[in-house]
């Protein structure tokens, strides 16, 4: 009897412990490693050059630029949402599955995915820029 006592005040514990409101993060700021002058990455990331290349020649950029820093995902995405319509990109859709969250802008012919998952407390973002096919 005293053990199922200890389970039901233990589960009580964890429901009232769920219902707390939790405090929003400050929003994040952004940093000054971004490869791309108008694709901010937020503070806190580091590049990975080991991942990454850029090319960009005539009018034409193309990239896949990787990241990795300590914020969380859901603030990462928000200062992604809020950051790239002021470089005038325009959100094209926005999926999350199974912990990946991948956003698509556009900007005349080009196109950046921005993706994000979490992996061993760090968030990894990579941002791929292409063209739009004809």
């Amino acid at each position: 009897m005293r053990r199922l006592t200890l389970v039901l005040l233990g589960c009580v514990w964890l429901w009232l412990g769920c219902q707390t409101e939790q405090v929003p993060e400050a929003p994040l700021r952004a940093g000054k490693e971004a490869r791309l002058s108008d694709v901010s990455v937020p503070e806190g990331f580091s590049a990975d050059t080991q991942n990454s290349w850029l090319h960009a020649e005539e009018g034409i950029r193309l990239a896949h630029l990787s990241y990795k820093g300590r914020p969380a995902v859901e603030p990462t995405v928000r200062f992604f949402l809020d950051q790239m319509p002021m470089q005038n990109w325009k959100l094209s859709h926005q999926r999350e599955d199974f912990g990946l969250t991948s956003m698509v802008f556009t900007k005349g012919a080009e196109v950046c995915t921005i993706t994000l998952y979490r992996s061993w407390g760090m968030t990894h973002v990579t941002v791929n820029l292409t063209r739009q096919a004809r």
